[in-house]
């Protein structure tokens, strides 16, 4: 279904084209889903091409092609490169949207989870809790985005034996999901 959108996008605006680069972003996440990390990478990369060409340089659909390579690399355990792509979108979303907003909340927590996977706990802790506290400040304590911070907090505190807070976090994290998402939803998280 992308693949046919990203045809008629192309048809429609040709091949250069900031409908063509959302497609091709699109395309790349799905890549990215299915573990086609080296083609997800690819047209990724043709996408934020594309916007830079196409666009000024501190735009967000810029910052979001930023995220999503920075997705790809930490993927395929290329966490220096990632670091630095979900930096720089960090920089570009407080620059153009503020901190108080969800896609700044998802980059801080993209960069803790970053540095969990890189073992650098004492680094990863305040992103993730600064992430927590955004999305709990924008959406509310009942939300998919704060069972997710809720989650990956869980896990930190798992890896360094500071169990009880690790508890709490994935009560509170199971809580939201069985409300929003049912019963059956909570049990596979």
């Amino acid at each position: 279904m992308f693949k046919e959108s990203l045809e008629l996008e192309k048809d429609i605006f040709g091949e250069t084209s900031l409908p063509v680069a959302k497609q091709l972003n699109n395309l790349a996440n799905l890549y990215e889903m299915q573990g086609r990390l080296n083609q997800a990478e690819v047209l990724c990369k043709k996408a934020l091409d594309m916007q830079r060409t196409l666009l000024k340089e501190e735009d967000v659909d810029i910052s979001t092609s930023l995220n999503n390579l920075a997705n790809i690399y930490e993927s395929q355990r290329r966490f220096d490169e990632a670091e630095t792509l979900y930096k720089e979108s960090l920089h570009l979303r407080e620059t153009l949207l503020g901190k108080n907003h969800p896609y700044t909340a998802q980059t801080l927590n993209n960069i803790g989870y970053l540095y969990k996977s890189k073992f650098e706990y004492e680094r990863a802790e305040p992103l993730l809790l600064e992430a927590l506290e955004l999305r709990e400040k924008i959406f509310g304590d009942n939300h998919l985005d704060v069972a997710e911070s809720l989650s990956n907090l869980a896990d930190l505190y798992i890896r360094t034996n500071q169990i009880t807070k690790a508890v709490d976090c994935l009560e509170r994290s199971c809580k939201i999901r069985k409300k929003i998402l049912g019963i059956k939803a909570s049990q596979n998280s």
